[in-house]
């Protein structure tokens, strides 16, 4: 009996055990797989973003996006939805939590709405319907009576009946203002002259009007007008010709008015407007829905170490009034047998150094003050050996060979004066090193020097002797360019410094491919200022890097205020934890077997006075930033707390 009950016993705890790790095993595969599907969703709304981007920089800027290029990025969504829908089926074990109109639907859909409104935006003709209509009817229209008239005036002897001429000018005039009301038209439409174009082009259709009446009228008398004799005979009909291709041209222009007022004036921003845009927002809200879904909500073990520091405030005072004592006592005995014989020498040497030789030094009674008079002459010849050697180590640096940044300021300043004077343009660009620091962490600080080496020097072989290159320390260079004429010239730069970068480098036996990110900042586009231009720079570089690295970027205003907002935040963020501004929240973790409290999730919150309640979110990538001791200060209240 007891020997069957041991064994059901195993066999019991065997199952268990089974289950158990059976059960664990399905728990982690499914949250591994959350997090993928997390990271899929990630993607898939950068990918979104980046289409609508290229979609609306090719309305403002066309033939900016290659038609190829959309279609590998709409494959690509194409095939990381399909993806997403495979990880969630693993993560789920059922059907895909976002719905299968999104995935399935409006994607392909969207890729063909998208194929077509590339192919307009490349064509003029489709894209702009009236162009059409202005090309092949109304020009040939206009042609035919502007060379008609101007023929007749051409054949007509200057001895002809006035009258006849007066007629013939007046209705080229007439038709010459009824072109320029026309154009104007044309014009406002693509709000060239206003900023409401349909206001502007009501105004120029009533002139239009009036002046297609008067051409009517005008032919009318012209073709009851008798001929003068001196002219050739006319052509048969050819007022009535005249009045054909007016008529036919105001037709057309009525055609052209209907296309220019409605919504389709311009066919690519109808179908982004209309088309593509709604599909966008509806599968970035399929997403973000997907996203909450997937959200993990298990919250993170805060694990404290207690460490109490204590202050001696007794000790530090009697230590504070000893040092005094002893500081008084020193004053007075240096005063009397140090510092003013010191004095009194020293005076003596500035009046030598002022030009007056006759000055006598007094001597000093103390042997370590003669011994400095008598050094000083010696120092005074070694001063002027090594100022030329400082001046150098001052103005470059010691491992590249290259200037400094202080010597890279000087030269700026220099340089911004000289473009002010002789109305030129110069630029700067910054440049950082892509994953600088895993070399070193690879082969060490001595390979990274290396490293620095190759790149100064391929960067001199790149620029031009006129120019200044600057190492400011670490991975990071400065180059300034003088008088580029164009900021094209800039770019083409930061072309070639990329290009003569991509050669791989050979250290110790290693190859390294080096890229870099670079900055770039024009005067006087962005800056006057030498440090304002050298900081546009920095923050242009910054944003290369977040767009991928191994590319440059100009600076622009937006970047200037978004590094304002992000240290507003920082400064805000600092003071906030010395005012103790940043609380937290307690939930508890309760074990669903016992129901028994075994833990608590502690939730940071700001609440700033005078302020809504902040989360994390608002807050996080500032916290990263924070210097280490608001970090341990955070955790030690959060001790005290707990505590």
């Amino acid at each position: 009996m007891a020997l069957s009950l041991v064994v059901v016993l195993i066999l019991v705890a065997i199952i268990g055990y089974r289950f158990v790790s059976q059960t664990s095993d399905v728990h982690i595969e499914r949250i591994a797989s959350r997090d993928v599907a997390q990271q899929r969703v990630g993607k898939l709304q950068r990918q979104l973003q980046k289409i609508e981007q290229g979609m609306a920089l090719q309305i403002i800027e066309p033939g900016s996006v290659a038609k190829s290029e959309l279609q590998l990025m709409l494959e690509v969504l194409e095939r990381d939805f399909k993806k997403l829908d495979n990880d969630l089926l693993v993560s789920t074990g059922e059907q895909p939590l976002m719905s299968g109109e999104t995935s399935v639907a409006i994607l392909p859909n969207f890729k063909a709405e998208a194929i077509t409104f590339m192919h307009v935006a490349d064509n003029n003709m489709l894209r702009f319907p009236s162009t059409y209509i202005m090309q092949a009817y109304m020009q040939p229209r206009s042609r035919t009576i502007n060379d008609t008239l101007d023929r007749l005036i051409f054949e007509m002897p200057k001895n002809s009946d006035q009258e006849f001429m007066r007629l013939i000018y007046e209705t080229q005039h007439i038709w010459q203002q009824l072109l320029a009301e026309f154009r104007l038209v044309v014009a406002n439409r693509f709000s060239v002259f206003a900023d409401n174009p349909r206001e502007g082009m009501q105004a120029r259709t009533h002139n239009i009007e009036i002046y297609l009446e008067q051409m009517r009228t005008q032919l009318l008398r012209l073709e009851k007008e008798k001929v003068p004799e001196s002219l050739q005979p006319l052509p048969d009909g050819i007022w009535q010709q005249l009045q054909t291709s007016a008529q036919e041209w105001q037709q057309y222009y009525k055609e052209l008015m209907s296309s220019l007022t409605s919504s389709k004036w311009r066919l690519d921003l109808y179908q982004f407007n209309t088309i593509l845009q709604p599909q966008i927002r509806k599968m970035e809200e399929g997403l973000s829905q997907l996203r909450a879904n997937l959200a993990d909500q298990a919250g993170r073990d805060i694990t404290g170490l207690t460490k109490v520091t204590g202050r001696l405030a007794l000790a530090i005072l009697v230590s504070s009034l000893i040092g005094i004592a002893l500081i008084i006592g020193a004053y007075f005995y240096l005063n009397v047998r140090v510092l003013k014989p010191m004095s009194e020498t020293a005076q003596a040497l500035r009046q030598e150094a002022s030009g007056d030789s006759e000055v006598v030094i007094p001597v000093p009674k103390l042997q370590e003050t003669r011994d400095l008079v008598e050094a000083f002459d010696e120092m005074r010849n070694q001063v002027l050996k090594r100022e030329r050697g400082l001046d150098h180590l001052a103005h470059h640096d010691p491992l590249t060979k290259l200037p400094n940044r202080l010597l890279l300021k000087d030269r700026l300043d220099h340089a911004l004066e000289m473009a002010k004077r002789h109305d030129q343009v110069l630029a700067c660009l910054f440049l950082d090193l892509d994953n600088f620091k895993q070399i070193n962490d690879t082969l060490g600080h001595l390979a990274g020097d290396e490293l620095l080496i190759e790149v100064a020097r391929r960067l001199q072989e790149t620029m031009r002797s006129s120019d200044t290159i600057a190492r400011l320390g670490g991975d990071e260079f400065a180059i300034l360019l003088e008088d580029i004429g164009q900021k094209v010239f800039a770019e083409k730069i930061a072309q070639k410094i990329l290009k003569s970068l991509r050669q791989f480098i050979v250290i110790d036996d290693h190859q390294f491919h080096v890229t870099a990110s670079i900055g770039i900042a024009i005067f006087p586009d962005d800056d006057s200022i030498s440090d304002d231009l050298l900081r546009d720079a920095d923050a242009a570089m910054y944003e290369a890097k977040r767009l991928g690295k191994n590319d440059y970027h100009f600076f622009s205003v937006e970047l200037l205020q978004l590094a304002t907002q992000k240290l507003k935040l920082d400064q805000r963020l600092r003071q906030a934890v010395k005012n103790k501004e940043l609380i937290y929240y307690y939930q508890p973790i309760v074990d669903a077997r016992t129901n028994r409290l075994i833990a608590a999730e502690a939730l940071l919150r700001w609440k700033a006075p005078e302020e809504a309640l902040k989360s994390p979110v608002d807050f996080i990538e500032a916290m990263k930033r924070l210097d280490l001791d608001l970090r341990k200060q955070l955790t030690l209240d959060l001790a005290a707390q707990v505590n």
